[in-house]
């Protein structure tokens, strides 16, 4: 299975191609992605994981369509970026966007517009605030993820609209599965 790594920084993943905008060792790939798209041939990977990168591009719609085009039909592709609520998600000033739950759901609506996103359509597989991703308060999760995504996200935005801000969270973990028109 050819996996992608994209943004990797420090993280270097073993059985990955270890993607990122310079050279650090470890990296197997430089390529500023917001300039020059991908790489990659299409249909090249079933699996890519895409960790706090897509709040830094210019254009995330189209940093979706060439993760669509570099996917496999049926890859999954797991994105992790801020919750809007964080204050990191402004305060780094390299960030260009901020993201909510409802954020990835255009990509994946059966009234796709495929005008607005392109044809990079996907399927949600899973998504969920994570209250921390710090090691220090990573227990946290256990107490506070049941309650933002079982209480009070559960069928209508309730944590978004009346409670984010007293308990803000860090990030925003999505789990897509890639959907081609021709199954290819």
């Amino acid at each position: 299975m050819l996996s992608l790594n994209v943004g990797c920084g420090k993280d270097i993943r073993q059985g990955f191609i270890n993607l990122d905008w310079y050279y650090r060792p470890g990296v197997d790939v430089v390529c500023n992605i917001d300039k020059n798209g991908f790489p990659f041939k299409n249909d090249s990977f079933e699996y890519i994981y895409c960790s706090h990168v897509l709040e830094h591009l210019q254009d995330v719609i189209k940093t979706m369509g060439e993760l669509h085009r570099i996917s496999k039909n049926g890859a999954t592709i797991v994105i992790r970026v801020p919750h809007f609520s964080i204050y990191n998600a402004l305060a780094e000033i390299t960030h260009k966007h901020s993201f909510c739950y409802l954020s990835f759901d255009q990509f994946a609506k059966d009234d796709f517009y495929e005008e607005n996103y392109g044809p990079a359509k996907f399927e949600i597989i899973e998504k969920k605030i994570n209250f921390s991703i710090s090691k220090k308060l990573k227990y946290l999760n256990f107490i506070f993820n049941p309650l933002i995504n079982r209480v009070l996200l559960y069928k209508f935005d309730f944590y978004e609209r009346f409670f984010c801000y007293l308990l803000p969270s860090e990030e925003l973990y999505v789990k897509l599965r890639v959907v081609k028109a021709d199954g290819n």
